[in-house]
């Protein structure tokens, strides 16, 4: 009957809706899984190569660290031969006083010697 086709066709497109409403869903929440892959795959290529970022500011920093170390070790090698050189030239200076010293007495001596022969004669 007219009544019953009519049920029929309003069902079909009742259904016939549904049917593109699930595919639309489906479509969207397809479409949604691939972004959130798409930035999930982004996030990890980000999160290695901030890893190899990291691995090799470690690296450098334990470089600069070895570097710093060597440094300190040949300021303190350079204050100590510095020390040394300052202590032996202190040495040499005394050393030096102590000969001119001696040779100032040995020059006023043999100067007083002098005199008293020139004042014999």
């Amino acid at each position: 009957t007219a009544s019953t086709e009519a049920l029929q066709s309003a069902h079909n497109v009742h259904v016939t809706d549904l049917k593109r409403m699930y595919e639309t869903s489906l479509q969207a929440a397809q479409h949604e899984v691939t972004v959130q892959t798409e930035a999930q795959e982004r996030i990890r290529a980000e999160a290695d190569e901030n890893g190899r970022k990291l691995e090799i500011l470690g690296s450098t920093a334990r470089e600069l660290q070895n570097a710093l170390r060597e440094v300190e070790e040949k300021l303190r090698q350079k204050h100590a031969d510095t020390k040394t050189v300052e202590a032996a030239n202190k040495e040499r200076e005394l050393a030096l006083n102590t000969a001119l010293d001696t040779a100032a007495s040995q020059y006023e001596q043999e100067k007083a010697a002098l005199s008293h022969s020139h004042a014999d004669e």
